[in-house]
């Protein structure tokens, strides 16, 4: 189970051809601004998830990504196998928690 922060883009979408354009400008504004943190950035289902930041940094993390210009909301996650199995023990060692 990898820890996750899971960050949703607002207005963006609207743009209609300039759209990648737009995604493209939002991650590198997300990449620059967790620079020095080890964080993996990647966009996928019009979602960014960043992967690779350390339990200690996710505030510092958290803190920096709500000053990028598009970021409409950040959320931690967890990544897990597309394994029934696996996702029903997350599911319960989150609520455990």
């Amino acid at each position: 189970m990898e820890q996750v922060l899971l960050i949703r883009y607002d207005e963006i979408h609207l743009k209609g051809l300039n759209r990648p354009f737009f995604e493209r400008k939002l991650i590198e504004g997300i990449k620059h601004s967790l620079s020095g943190l080890n964080a993996t950035v990647h966009k996928e289902q019009g979602r960014i998830f960043v992967y690779g930041i350390a339990a200690e940094d996710r505030d510092e993390a958290v803190d920096r990504l709500t000053r990028v210009f598009g970021v409409h909301s950040i959320s931690p996650a967890v990544g897990v196998e597309k394994d029934w199995n696996t996702i029903v023990a997350a599911a319960r060692d989150i609520t455990e928690k």
